[in-house]
């Protein structure tokens, strides 16, 4: 089947027709797969919309403290999320989070931990939204090793832990919070999304274990260089715009790569993507290409059919055509 053509904020973007599609948060279009098993996940700022869409709209629907602290062993103080952040997130428009219950351990002070009410829990036992809760710390998750996505989205987090017992995890998103360095995944081996968009990431490391990974977002953070990955096998589609990468090459290994963002950065040298055999779309624009020879392993890509060159040096002086 030919592939039909859709306009997604001035790019085309070929897709087939029966394909189920969504979007990064940077709005680059992704083909849905259904590996997953979870219905639609969309990689917006909206992420899990039938985690809420059928749901109150306000948290202050919760049952009574005390039915809550039943929740609750006797040993942890209760509390619930105010309703002034609910307030907020109608005044916003934000999809609310899953109705949980925050309590401190006596064991480690100043770290949250996180209970979901039992009704909350029976919906959705493999899904937790706790997006938008001005979260500064991951919170301890009581009781939720059957967790399959969770979403971190819109808070403070400066980094990633408490997550070890997640063993059945395959999607992670950390969108839009404070994180500097990559740590703390080490046992999800399951995991095959990790979106870390809008970060204050320096450093590509510490995923030596994700070997099923097929999703890494990992744009709008501060990496300089392209390292780490060679062993991603499964990776099929690698986002790092937004960055200030000056080359890309380091690509070798990444057998499965489809989609290649790099958007935004500072390259002036590209090499080895000739040597990707699934690679269909790169993306380029607004970097610092300034001549053919810097980008002409492009020129050797069997599988290549969507290259984006807009914004560059290069392309006020040579027609891209040249390299398909």
């Amino acid at each position: 089947m030919h592939p039909t053509t859709r306009s997604i904020k001035g790019n085309r973007v070929p897709v087939t027709p029966n394909q189920v599609s969504t979007y990064d948060h940077s709005g680059t279009l992704y083909p849905q797969r259904k590996v997953y098993g979870v219905g639609s996940l969309a990689f917006n700022n909206k992420s899990f919309p039938n985690f809420t869409d059928s749901r109150p709209s306000s948290r202050s629907n919760f049952s009574s403290p005390n039915t809550q602290q039943n929740v609750l062993p006797p040993s942890h103080s209760t509390g619930i999320v105010p309703n002034d952040q609910a307030a907020t997130d109608e005044k916003t428009g934000c999809l609310p989070g899953d109705r949980v219950v925050f309590a401190e351990s006596p064991s480690a002070p100043g770290v949250p931990i996180v209970y979901r009410l039992p009704e909350e829990k029976a919906a959705n036992p493999d899904r937790l939204n706790l997006d938008r809760r001005r979260l500064t710390i991951c919170p301890i998750l009581e009781g939720e090793e059957n967790l399959r996505l969770l979403n971190f989205q819109h808070n403070s987090i400066a980094r990633i832990q408490h997550l070890s017992s997640l063993r059945r995890l395959i999607f992670l998103d950390l969108y839009d919070n404070r994180i500097e360095e990559i740590s703390g995944l080490s046992t999800l081996s399951s995991l095959r999304v990790l979106m870390l968009g809008k970060n204050r990431i320096s450093k590509i490391e510490n995923l030596n274990n994700l070997l099923k990974l097929d999703v890494l977002d990992l744009h709008g953070n501060q990496i300089k260089e392209l390292e780490n990955l060679n062993h991603l096998s499964e990776l099929r589609v690698l986002n790092l715009a937004g960055n200030q990468l000056t080359k890309a090459c380091n690509f070798l290994g990444l057998s499965s790569l489809t989609e290649l963002n790099l958007r935004r950065n500072k390259i002036q040298y590209v090499g080895e993507l000739d040597h990707l055999p699934k690679l269909l779309r790169l993306f380029l624009s607004y970097n610092d290409v300034r001549s053919f020879e810097s980008i002409r392993c492009l020129g050797g890509s069997q599988s290549l059919q969507e290259l984006a060159l807009d914004g560059n040096p290069f392309t006020a002086e040579a027609p891209t055509n040249r390299l398909l």
